[in-house]
């Protein structure tokens, strides 16, 4: 039988300080750097930052679908999903938002002066494209929330929750 944590040490995860080398998104340091520019934007003119961490949630996909499946096909299956996840949320997401892939199965998404009906929004087209196969959680920043604050309440619901 597969396990999740073999499927995802054998997933593809590198980048080249600019994209991501499976699927195109940012980096994570070229992200940290535009969450960081506005952030200082937010401080000065009042906007709303919104991330969205999304997670492909492997061993739901393995109980689903691979159960019996060579791990080579599981791990292929799952990088071509994850160059679709980050093809599909590039053609809904505003030129201002950014996405990054963060964690072998995950992404991270900023997301610029959202209020909550268009968040709302965003969240349920995210939903309808990939049903059943993500775990979403969305964590505004709080009001004079510096970065490093932000991001750990981030990381807890992404790497462990």
């Amino acid at each position: 039988m597969i396990n999740s944590a073999a499927i995802e040490n054998a997933i593809y995860f590198g980048n080249n300080g600019e994209i991501d080398l499976l699927t195109g998104s940012m980096a994570p340091s070229r992200f940290n750097q535009t969450v960081k520019r506005d952030i200082d934007l937010a401080k000065r003119n009042g906007g709303l930052l919104t991330i969205i961490s999304l997670r492909i949630d492997v061993p739901r996909l393995i109980k689903n679908k691979y159960l019996n499946q060579p791990i080579e096909q599981v791990k292929s299956d799952l990088e071509s999903f994850l160059i679709k996840i980050n093809f599909e949320l590039k053609l809904i997401l505003r030129s201002s938002d950014c996405i990054s892939r963060v964690s072998v199965t995950g992404f991270w998404i900023l997301i610029n002066s959202a209020n909550e009906e268009n968040l709302s929004l965003l969240l349920d087209r995210i939903t309808n494209l990939f049903p059943e196969s993500i775990k979403l959680e969305v964590v505004q920043r709080l009001k004079d929330q510096d970065q490093f604050d932000w991001y750990e309440i981030i990381d807890k619901k992404h790497f462990v929750g």
